[in-house]
């Protein structure tokens, strides 16, 4: 996609053809959202976290716990 985009923008057609571009843009959106790219994260999303990250985090109050 970026190798399509770089030549319709070197070309100048980058205009005339938006709606490829979003359409490039709606693939990769699809792409990321994938749910294989979430799995190992769904199946224990705390594994990666050492216990004492663990037990930190639960300790935070409320009002600190946006600023993460």
């Amino acid at each position: 996609f970026k190798s399509e985009f770089q030549k319709m923008n070197k070309d100048g057609n980058v205009g005339v053809n938006y709606v490829n571009i979003l359409w490039m843009l709606l693939r990769l959106r699809q792409a990321c959202n994938h749910p294989h790219l979430a799995r190992a994260s769904l199946v224990s999303p705390s594994a990666s976290l050492p216990p004492a990250d663990m037990l930190a985090a639960r300790s935070l109050t409320p009002e600190e716990r946006p600023r993460l």
